[in-house]
């Protein structure tokens, strides 16, 4: 949740999903949000995710993960805090087994939505319990998890359920070259 280098942001987005994600071609586009709208009278975006989202250990995402995920993006610690600064109050409304995310903004932000791409889905639980450990054996809701991680390379192993898009490969290595 801290990554900002390519390779850290590339891994985070195999790990996680974010409310809209950029796609091959800059444009927006949904990942863990099926849709979206905006209300410009009360500058407020509007996100309803996909039914059944879940982390790689089988847990649903839960009303609690939203609003987690996003107090933690939004912490001044977080490199990404100043790109958020415009939003007043986060809302998660769960109707009939859907989740709403409702983004009420103090002023509109042109660049908003490709400012949520590096804001991930985190598990409460999961992030609060490890700590600053989070990242040795993170749980997201992405397409991969982690399989291993060691000084030489980290795998990701595609998740086999419970992911809004499967992954078309098995396995992703990231090998970790030193160069003094």
């Amino acid at each position: 949740r801290f990554a900002f280098d390519a390779t850290g942001m590339r891994m985070a987005h195999l790990l996680f999903n974010s409310l809209v994600r950029l796609g091959p071609n800059l444009e927006i586009i949904g990942d863990a949000a099926e849709s979206w709208s905006y209300d410009h009278k009360t500058l407020t975006y509007k996100f309803d995710l996909y039914p059944n989202l879940s982390f790689a250990k089988k847990e649903k995402v839960s009303k609690e993960d939203i609003l987690f995920s996003f107090s933690e993006f939004m912490k001044e610690k977080s490199p990404f805090h100043s790109s958020l600064d415009c939003i007043d109050k986060v809302e998660v409304i769960e109707h009939f087994g859907k989740m709403r995310v409702e983004l009420k903004l103090k002023y509109y932000s042109a660049t908003l939505l490709t400012d949520l791409s590096p804001v991930k889905i985190l598990q409460k639980k999961a992030t609060l319990l490890a700590g600053e450990n989070f990242f040795r054996q993170p749980i997201g809701t992405g397409s991969f998890e982690l399989e291993k991680m060691d000084p030489s390379e980290i795998v990701l192993k595609a998740r086999t359920e419970g992911t809004i898009m499967p992954a078309r490969i098995k396995k992703v290595v990231f090998k970790i070259i030193k160069d003094d």
